[in-house]
């Protein structure tokens, strides 16, 4: 199927830089985490092996301590870059969209119907 520009499709114009910055951070907030806690699950790595070597067990505490905050560091400075990126990514949409135009959308319309012996829930948009 294929579409030209005839077919009325919105355009998208305009992104909030202040909404694209909060939804930017909070996505950032969440890999910032789970990227962390990976690196510091692989991080546990060493501290295991410091067990087994004894020169270094004394080390092992810190490993914990400086895993732990390494977490939380890097879930803060990514939620900020987040924050920062996002509110630039939208300004610069602005920008490009107010020169070249904006984005077009097409969307479809669906109609939700229900099943057989299912009842209708009106505040239902789809998803539960």
């Amino acid at each position: 199927m294929k579409y030209t520009m005839e077919v009325d499709m919105p355009e998208l114009v305009y992104i909030n830089p202040l909404s694209a910055a909060k939804i930017t951070a909070a996505v950032s907030i969440v890999l910032g985490f789970i990227a962390a806690v990976i690196i510091g699950i692989l991080g546990l790595f060493s501290i295991f092996s410091s067990f087994i070597l004894p020169a270094s067990t004394g080390a092992a505490g810190t490993d914990v301590l400086m895993t732990i905050v390494q977490v939380v560091l890097t879930t803060i400075v990514l939620a900020i870059g987040g924050f920062i990126l996002g509110g630039i990514a939208a300004f610069v949409y602005n920008t490009a969209s107010g020169i070249f135009g904006g984005l077009y959308l097409g969307f479809a319309d669906v109609i939700l119907i229900p099943e057989e012996g299912e009842e209708e829930n009106e505040g239902s948009i789809g998803y539960e």
